[in-house]
């Protein structure tokens, strides 16, 4: 915490704005002496309970009890990671911070403290009280290793251990430091400690390449959260391999364990409802990153697309109807060979590449063996951080530029992240590409088919100038010429159903429909086409399959 900070924490606590620090001896294993223990008496005769609440909101605010949008959570320390405290572990922990008793009659008529615990309905009811609740901090996120933070006034600094009342944010103590070391260094650490992955159009002399790019991005984020605004939302990032065996998790997985220690993956199944749960609990916790390892189908998805987009999340109370909504600082990680997506999720998403030549995967051998037991070590991440810390000390020092390129609402993400990227000579990770193995199919199916048509008009203006009349800039084809050509070039082959009737390829009604209305939503369009320049798709006819055409413009 800064001595800025600090300070205007000391202030408050004299005005009585925020509770004052609670000093509590402890064990040599850490734990708390019960001794020390503060004494706070059950509610009962004479005793209301909004004087116990904020008792007991007193003591628990400054040992771990926290808010969420007026939802108690706790930290779990095991999991470093915000939980929604129920009623049932509080009284448990209560009785891990405090000593509840009750005054008692005994036989000999003297008056006596019995240790009790509270009663149920009254752990219920705290978690409910704005005496219980009021006194509880606002938390945003725990870091588990110290992270950069952007104050208001501009300042750029590491969090020290504690929780830090300007950014909301917990640093668990931690023996872990970071060295600063020349950007140049910093660069070069990096392509060597990732040269035995093919990143897909990397430079044998530098060993850069746009995935690697898109890669240090994706360390970066989640190690920059405290550079970007509260409300800034994130680009997610899909590590995509032409084959098994690519190396694609292991390398996500990298981004992960420097920061977080861990890279805890989750299925993507096709149950949107236990995704819709997943991604409450992600909210209210705050959980900084989200980990879908070997997606083995398409990534689409109505609730990653609004979750993409939106800065705060609204949800219902674990086991009731209340809802919360939150913030959330969160970016999503994906690894799936040949990559497909839709196009909601490929405008929100950058891409690592990799791309294996060797047929026997087994043939290919490293310089160093990278696993999970190997970037989870304690040494092997402080070097990743110092790495991450040098390019933003770099990036500091440089007057702080931005990025290259924007990305349509990403541009806070676009504009730090992208400039500490570009900053250190890896290149723009916002770069247009192409992605070979993955990517939005249909979107590069489309970009063919339009171009193959234009080829034809092409055609029909060559043969009219040569007979001298007036070249057209337009030209109609039948839906059957289309159908053609996807079948020619493999275009949409997930969508052409039919079969052979009489020497012909026939496509099903259903299918007819779905090619109609997929090309219907192109309608309008604009496509930059290489060596035509831009050329318009357009549907002609009422029906989806009746006639189509492509202009030059």
């Amino acid at each position: 915490m800064s001595e800025q900070t600090d300070a205007v924490n000391a202030v408050l606590r004299e005005r009585g704005v925020l509770p004052p620090a609670v000093a509590v001896a402890e064990q040599p294993d850490g734990k708390k002496a019960e001794e020390n223990f503060p004494r706070i008496m059950l509610p009962g005769k004479n005793r209301t309970v909004n004087n116990f609440f904020r008792e007991v909101g007193a003591v628990l605010c400054t040992n771990g009890v926290f808010l969420r949008d007026q939802v108690p959570v706790v930290l779990n320390k095991k999991r470093m990671r915000i939980e929604e405290m129920s009623s049932k572990a509080l009284r448990s922990y209560v009785d891990n911070h405090a000593i509840l008793y009750r005054r008692v009659t005994a036989d000999d008529g003297e008056a006596k403290e019995c240790r009790m615990s509270m009663k149920k309905e009254d752990a219920s009811d705290m978690l409910a009280s704005y005496d219980f609740l009021d006194q509880q901090r606002q938390i945003r996120r725990v870091n588990s290793v110290p992270l950069p933070v952007l104050r208001a006034n501009g300042l750029l600094e590491l969090l020290k251990p504690g929780y830090d009342y300007d950014s909301q944010i917990l640093t668990m103590p931690t023996a872990m430091s970071y060295d600063v070391m020349p950007v140049e260094e910093a660069v070069q650490w990096i392509v060597n400690r990732f040269k035995d992955f093919m990143f897909d159009g990397k430079d044998p002399k530098t060993g850069l390449s746009p995935s690697l790019a898109v890669h240090v991005a994706a360390m970066l984020t989640p190690f920059c959260f405290g550079l970007l605004p509260h409300r800034a939302i994130m680009p997610m990032f899909i590590y995509t391999g032409n084959k098994p065996g690519t190396g694609k998790s292991l390398l996500c997985k990298s981004s992960l364990y420097a920061v977080f220690g861990e890279a805890a993956a989750l299925p993507f199944g096709k149950d949107e409802e236990e995704l819709r749960k997943q991604l409450e609990m992600t909210a209210l916790a705050n959980t900084p990153y989200l980990f879908f390892d070997n997606v083995k189908r398409k990534i689409a998805s109505s609730l990653i697309d609004a979750w993409q987009t939106q800065p705060s999340w609204k949800g219902r109370y674990m086991g009731g109807q209340k809802e919360f909504v939150v913030e959330k600082q969160n970016v999503i990680y994906i690894s799936s060979n040949h990559a497909e997506v839709d196009k909601d999720s490929n405008r929100r998403a950058l891409f690592v590449e990799l791309f294996l030549e060797d047929a026997d995967i087994n043939e290919r051998s490293f310089d160093q063996v990278l696993d999970d037991d190997f970037l989870s070590r304690d040494s092997v991440r402080r070097e990743m951080l110092s790495v991450l810390w040098s390019l933003v000390v770099h990036w500091d020092k440089s007057g702080r530029p931005a990025g290259p390129r924007s990305l349509a609402s990403f541009e806070q993400w676009a504009r730090v992240i992208g400039g500490i990227v570009s900053c250190a000579v890896f290149g723009d990770p916002l770069q247009p590409r192409v992605i070979t193995a993955g990517g939005d199919t249909e979107t590069k199916d489309m970009r063919d088919l339009v171009s193959t048509l234009a080829q034809d008009l092409i055609e029909e203006r060559e043969a009219a100038i040569e007979e001298g009349k007036e070249p057209p800039r337009e030209a109609d084809f039948k839906f059957e010429r289309v159908i053609e050509i996807c079948q020619d070039k493999d275009l949409f082959i997930a969508r052409l159903d039919g079969k052979e009737v009489d020497g012909a390829f026939v496509l099903t009604r259903s299918s007819r429909i779905q090619i109609g209305k997929l090309l219907q939503r192109e309608s309008g369009q604009v496509w930059q086409i290489e060596g035509l320049g831009r050329v318009r798709f357009g549907r002609k006819g009422s029906k989806n399959w009746r006639s189509f055409a492509v202009e030059l413009i």
